[in-house]
């Protein structure tokens, strides 16, 4: 206790500093940053005989902490002043701080036995200015309408107007309406009646649409169920639910046992012959659908929601984003994220067009960006971490983002807000999706912070201490929610609902969300969020409960402890980290395979780290702090393997930069070490940038490891359609060079070794040899386009390795009948084929002279890829009938080795011919040993070559 803390009382606090081993900062006080003095001295008076002495305070313009109450006692008073460093508070934070202080002191003289828990430190001005002003929110809505009879007034308006769009299928408002109607009374039939709750599994569709419109113009609420859940999972929800029909498309209907009535949306016998709108038989005041969130028992929870919650927020769509006909929105959101219901009535509310990306479409930020351009989607509801991912300038069409699910950035906001109307929502669940917005209108507090806004129409919030105290501006505190959203509560979960939904103790008969959400109000009303306050995280936007990881991990035998935290990465993510006590046996593999068949993907940790204990405080508890940090001790499946090639190193800088690990075999599975969706979307942008290949999402999951991965980049199969057979290898040079291919492999990406060391020289374009055409006339032809939109104008610079260098003068022939100029074509060891080298060549192949012993580590890693092995036998059957005939404008330029007899090129040529010692044997002339002796050679070439052009001011 204090009195004896007193016995220490003279103790150094340098040897305490000492003692308690603390880093030193200079530019703090070490243990502690707030002080409070008492100054209590007796001032005796002192005088001069005709002189009045009056005390001055100095002013200090250093503060030795970063803040100190002082209380000077005197004459029966004490007066206090308190010195702060301003870089750390406003003036106007400091006089809130003393008007507190004064509010508990008054308290306290009023009543000394008033227990702390119960003083309030708000003002009374302060606490009128947050009710009665920041939580003026009340305007009209449709208060006895329900969400489906809204839809059908807008059906009203504009009945021609496409309503909703998925791939090639679309219908109008009315059509919509239409099948909704037979749908449900379908679901009628069945005995659907208010509130009865209808189970939709559904993947992204127009029946996905017509099925939630259907279950409740029947009156029933929807519970959406994402049919990529756990078996287990959906069992629960469906028993929870009690659901007794089940509304899927045909190719899910075995996909989960269910005692119920099963009803096909594909099947044309589910939908009753009358479309007529029928009579609702349910208030606004009645469920709507019921979502499951993340439980703290390891079981889901569902979250009821009525209908007047959605349509108060009808008025809040047109205030916020101006919703109108013209607006085409696009269905980002699973269907099991109360997110999707914000996207679809935004857009069925108001006549827009609602468009439906496919899931592999919303996994692939280059897909997702060319449908936003094709449909010219105007409103988007995004993740930030994915709108990070795009830029406003390649998706023109866009006027309004909002990003809700997890915090924004000044970053993020200040890349969008000059192309964009940026709006920032936050809302739980529990309170039907949205809470509170703030948009790029309104103005930024200036602490690097983006708001989640002020209170929608019709909603209170309130900032409350643990004891239920109103807090005041500044003051962090949980954020409760009243009003119209509200949720009525969780699904066969009283106790948990009486917890969480509690009496609004400013508002007499109705209920307050307490959210568990740590936020803070600002000075002109809007709202700061700061985290969490309990053991509920957000990870990508969606809120988990660590209670539901670790009960579903401690269920898997062999484990004896676990403890799962959320940790930031390096990019300001936070990923799920389980750290856990069990057998050697336990793999990542099996630990994910487990936790698989009872949690949904979002809630699997990225990380495990198995540990031999866990680390423990004094009092005996887990040492949170002590648990290894992300990129240490990460566990993994398999054994080191270093890197091969230049691919491969380079995919292990960049994997490391994505994942935040130190070390990274070639072997390793990017997601049994930390990656997920959004991490594989920052994957595909450092492949892009750093090797300049643009990498499908779905790639990523073929081939998980950096040596599948490394493969699939060399035989150049990413991101190419078959009229972009080519890959640009380097970024800088004064020329272009276009490269063809040997036929050992085919691809383009044989060169690009060659292109790291011509940077800054010349820019390679590295041509595979085109298969697909049914004569080579085609082919040529496709190379000489491809050229052309590369540079328009000559002279072109062309390079070929071997048969390369065959093919390289078959285009320079068509192009110059066209009139281009080819100046140069470089080739390494290429042999002019005609008839009697067509014969040399046969004879050379039986006799396995051109044997693949010597050649490059690329070559040997390629060769045998199925994809390569035919492309390189269409490019041998293209060489068997070549003939070099004809003469080109060109200088030739050959680096020769040892072998056939390559001078039959100077009656090919118009202008010089040169050959140049090359290195190696003609299958070495590329690998370790020789490649940077001949790039030498090319190099001296391509000075001479750029020389030229700008003697000629070409270059």
């Amino acid at each position: 206790n204090a009195l004896k803390a007193y016995e220490n009382q003279d103790y150094p606090f340098e040897e305490l500093v000492d003692k308690v081993n603390i880093n030193r900062d200079m530019s703090r006080n070490p243990v502690f940053d707030t002080m409070f003095v008492l100054q209590n001295m007796q001032q005796e008076e002192k005088g001069i005989q005709g002189l009045q002495l009056i005390p001055y305070v100095g002013k200090h313009k250093i503060s030795k902490f970063d803040l100190t109450l002082i209380g000077i006692e005197e004459e029966g008073h004490v007066s206090c002043m308190i010195e702060y460093a301003t870089a750390l508070y406003k003036e106007e934070t400091i006089k809130r701080m003393s008007e507190h202080f004064m509010q508990l002191i008054d308290a306290i003289i009023n009543d000394s036995q008033v227990k702390l828990s119960s003083l309030e430190i708000i003002t009374p001005q302060e606490k009128a200015q947050i009710l009665d002003v920041f939580n003026k929110t009340a305007i009209e809505y449709s208060s006895e309408k329900t969400i489906h009879q809204l839809f059908e007034e807008q059906v009203q308006r504009t009945p021609n107007q496409v309503a909703v769009v998925f791939e090639n299928q679309q219908l109008t408002y009315q059509e919509l309406n239409e099948r909704a109607n037979q749908l449900a009374r379908t679901l009628r039939s069945e005995g659907v009646r208010s509130e009865q709750l209808v189970a939709i599994m559904a993947e992204r569709s127009l029946e996905m649409i017509i099925g939630i419109l259907g279950v409740l113009k029947a009156g029933g609420a929807y519970v959406p169920i994402d049919p990529e859940y756990p078996e287990e999972r959906i069992q629960y929800m469906l028993k929870d639910s009690k659901a007794q029909l089940l509304l899927l498309q045909q190719h899910l209907q075995d996909h989960i046992p269910f005692e119920g009535k099963l009803v096909n949306l594909n099947d044309e016998a589910s939908y009753h012959k009358d479309g007529s709108n029928l009579k609702s038989i349910v208030a606004s005041n009645q469920l709507a659908y019921v979502i499951y969130t993340s439980g703290t028992t390891g079981k889901p929870k569902g979250v009821m929601v009525e209908h007047h919650g959605l349509c108060n927020l009808k008025s809040v769509m047109y205030d916020t984003l101006q919703m109108n006909e013209q607006d085409k929105v696009v269905q980002f959101a699973s269907l099991s994220f109360d997110a999707s219901i914000w996207e679809i009535f935004t857009s069925l509310f108001f006549g827009a067009t609602l468009y439906i990306p496919s899931k592999s479409v919303i996994l692939d930020y280059h897909l997702f960006n060319h449908f936003m351009n094709e449909n010219k989607i105007t409103t988007a509801t995004l993740p930030p971490a994915y709108a990070t991912y795009l830029e406003p300038t390649q998706i023109p069409f866009l006027r309004k983002l909002i990003t809700a699910g997890s915090s924004s950035s000044i970053q993020l906001v200040n890349k969008w807000r000059g192309h964009v109307m940026y709006v920032n929502a936050y809302g739980p669940t529990e309170d039907s999706i949205c809470s509170t917005v703030w948009t790029s209108r309104d103005k930024l507090s200036g602490n690097n912070s983006i708001p989640i806004g002020r209170p929608i129409h019709n909603h209170q919030v309130y900032i409350m201490d643990k004891t239920g105290q109103l807090l005041p501006i500044g003051v962090a505190g949980e954020l409760c929610i009243a009003g119209l959203g509200v949720a009525r509560g969780y699904l066969n979960r009283p106790d948990l609902t009486k917890e969480k939904f509690v009496e609004n103790p400013f508002v007499s008969g109705e209920k307050m969300y307490k959210t568990g959400d740590l936020a803070r109000w600002l000075t002109d009303g809007s709202i700061e969020y700061l985290g969490r306050i309990d053991h509920q995280v957000k990870i990508r936007g969606n809120r988990i409960e660590i209670g539901e990881v670790e009960t579903a991990l401690l269920e898997i035998e062999s484990i004896q402890e676990v403890i799962v935290i959320a940790r930031e990465d390096k990019d300001g993510l936070k990923q799920l980290c389980a750290y856990y006590v069990g057998d050697d046996s336990l793999t990542v593999g099996k630990l994910r395979n487990e936790l698989s068949k009872k949690l949904p993907n979002y809630i699997i940790p990225s990380y495990f780290v198995k540990l031999t204990q866990m680390p423990l405080t004094p009092n005996g508890k887990v040492d949170r702090k002590a648990l290894p940090k992300l990129g240490e001790n990460v566990q993994t499946e398999t054994e080191y393997e270093a890197p091969r090639t230049a691919a491969e190193v380079q995919l292990v800088e960049i994997w490391k930069e994505v994942l935040g690990l130190e070390q990274i075999g070639i072997k390793e599975n990017f997601f049994d070490i930390g990656g997920h969706s959004l991490k594989v979307l920052q994957l595909i942008r450092k492949v892009s940038q750093s090797i300049g290949v643009n990498l499908p999402y779905r790639v990523v999951f073929d081939t998980p490891t950096i040596e599948t991965m490394a493969q699939q980049i060399m035989t150049s199969q990413l991101g190419m359609e078959k009229n972009t057979d080519f890959l640009k290898l380097n970024d800088e040079g004064d020329i272009n060079v276009f490269c063809f291919p040997s036929t050992i492999s085919g691809l383009g990406m044989e060169y690009f070794e060659m292109a790291k060391r011509l940077e800054n020289q010349c820019i390679l374009y590295a041509y595979d040899f085109i298969e697909y055409h049914s004569n080579y006339t085609d082919m040529i032809n496709e190379y000489v386009e491809s050229i052309i939109s590369i540079q328009k104008q000559g002279p072109y610079v062309f390079l070929g390795y071997s048969a390369g260098g065959n093919l390289a003068f078959e285009i320079a022939k068509v192009m110059e009948k066209s009139g281009l100029e080819i100046s140069d074509i470089i080739m390494l060891d290429t042999s002019l084929m005609n008839p009697e080298m067509q014969r040399l060549r046969e004879k050379l192949l039986e006799r396995d002279i051109d044997n693949n012993e010597n050649i490059s580590e690329w070559f040997k890693q390629v060769k045998d890829i199925p994809s390569v092995k035919n492309k390189s036998y269409c490019y041998e059957e293209y060489m068997k009938q070549l003939d070099n005939n004809g003469i080109v404008k060109s200088n030739i330029h050959n680096l020769v080795v040892k072998g056939l007899d390559k001078s039959n090129w100077l009656n090919a040529t118009m202008k010089n011919y040169i050959e140049y010692e090359g290195f190696g044997n003609h299958n070495e002339m590329l690998n370790r040993k020789f490649i940077d002796a001949n790039v030498g050679i090319i190099k001296l070439v391509l000075n001479e070559i750029i020389e030229r052009n700008v003697e000629m001011n070409l270059v």
